[in-house]
């Protein structure tokens, strides 16, 4: 089976054997971390490391205290394995200053839910994304000026999602490979060089506010991915994890 269709674009057809996140068919962004939830390690349902699938190799930090639940078979992604920052308790994986950003230019994309306000947080509160925005449990994205890019869908349903962080020209993608969600009102985001930044909760983990939700992928990119891009990644892991890509 081929994702796409063999149209004479200059762009080639990939087949789903060969889809590879940290290749992408354009150059419009480096992969810099890649979490996986098929490489952890996890003993009796509790998450105690993630290991950094780039090239980069640079693993996140996660606390006793903060373990992420594991689920072996999440039948919501096509039964493969998933990690949860449940609601009820400060499970966090972290970064520090380590993710890799170096300039507010920058993509994050996902595959699973959430149910709670904080999925990727840096420690100022300023650049963070959710899957709740406002009501309705949306995802959503937040520029260092306060604006918001919020989607239609709920972040409780299984998404692929590529948040492109790019000042003024930042937008959203969610299971969707075309119009995305953009706002002209969001702005200038944060540039993140040493700046801690935080997967499944907040700023302040102790204080809840956690993703809750199943996730099997966390990558984050420099640069703000191309559309086609992020087409080949929404298609590749909608394959994989069983979830429906509009054109």
């Amino acid at each position: 089976m081929r994702i796409g269709l063999s149209l004479g674009l200059s762009s080639p057809v990939v087949s789903v054997a060969s889809f590879n996140p940290a290749v992408l068919p354009g150059t419009s962004a480096t992969l810099l971390r890649w979490l996986d939830a098929t490489n952890l390690t996890q003993g009796s349902g509790i998450v105690t490391a993630i290991d950094d699938k780039s090239a980069n190799d640079v693993d996140p930090t996660i606390n006793g205290s903060e373990e992420p639940t594991y689920t072996a078979s999440e039948a919501t992604l096509n039964n493969r394995p998933a990690w949860n920052c449940a609601t009820g308790a400060a499970r966090v994986i972290r970064y520090g200053t380590s993710h890799g950003i170096t300039s507010t230019a920058f993509t994050i994309v996902l595959v699973g839910s959430a149910d709670g306000p904080y999925v990727f947080a840096e420690a100022n509160g300023n650049t963070f994304i959710y899957g709740q925005a406002g009501s309705g449990n949306k995802w959503g994205m937040r520029s260092g000026a306060g604006a918001i890019i919020a989607s239609t869908q709920p972040a409780t349903t299984p998404a692929v999602v590529a948040f492109v962080f790019n000042g003024a020209s930042s937008k959203m993608y969610v299971s969707k490979k075309t119009s995305p969600h953009t706002d002209g009102s969001f702005s200038a985001n944060d540039d993140l060089t040493g700046v801690n930044v935080f997967i499944g909760n907040g700023s302040s983990p102790s204080s809840g506010g956690a993703q809750n939700g199943k996730m099997t992928h966390f990558l984050i990119y420099s640069g703000a991915m191309s559309e086609a891009d992020v087409g080949y990644l929404l298609d590749g892991f909608g394959t994989e994890s069983g979830i429906t890509i509009a054109a």
